[in-house]
């Protein structure tokens, strides 16, 4: 940096984590899942955001963990597969019915909250489950 103004305008820009999820130290057998978990959620914010027109951070978190279900359910799958062990498929069981319901409340949560905006991407939603009342009319 040449000049402290220079120094203060980098200072200010946007940090990598910012946008990019952090790099986790998985487990060797765990990591395929987690490059799939990785992929599949930018994927289905994709999908909401093109459905709803915008993702909210609560449904980006119910998407995120819904990514983290999905991938635990396929590890579980897989341990069952390898040890032949029932329990380890109960387990991708539960994993899968919960990523499916977080699923089905993050879309359900999208569509409200693009309701209340009025309109797809609308920035100016009031917080969920308040309503506007305009008290100029009678």
């Amino acid at each position: 940096m040449r000049t402290r103004e220079a120094a203060v305008a980098l200072a200010k820009l946007p940090r990598r984590f910012a946008f990019v999820p952090r790099k986790l130290a998985c487990d060797a057998r765990f990591e395929p899942h987690n490059r799939r978990r990785l992929d599949y959620v930018a994927r289905r914010r994709a999908e909401v955001c093109s459905a709803w027109g915008h993702v909210s951070h609560g449904v980006g978190a119910m998407l995120s963990a819904e990514a983290w279900l999905w991938a635990a359910g396929e590890m579980a799958s897989e341990l069952g597969a390898e040890t032949a062990d029932p329990e380890c498929f109960k387990s991708a069981s539960t994993l899968y019915a919960q990523a499916k319901q977080l699923a089905a409340a993050a879309w359900e949560l999208a569509e409200r909250e693009s309701t209340v905006a009025g309109k797809p991407g609308g920035d100016s939603a009031p917080p969920f489950g308040f309503e506007v009342v305009d008290e100029a009319k009678p």
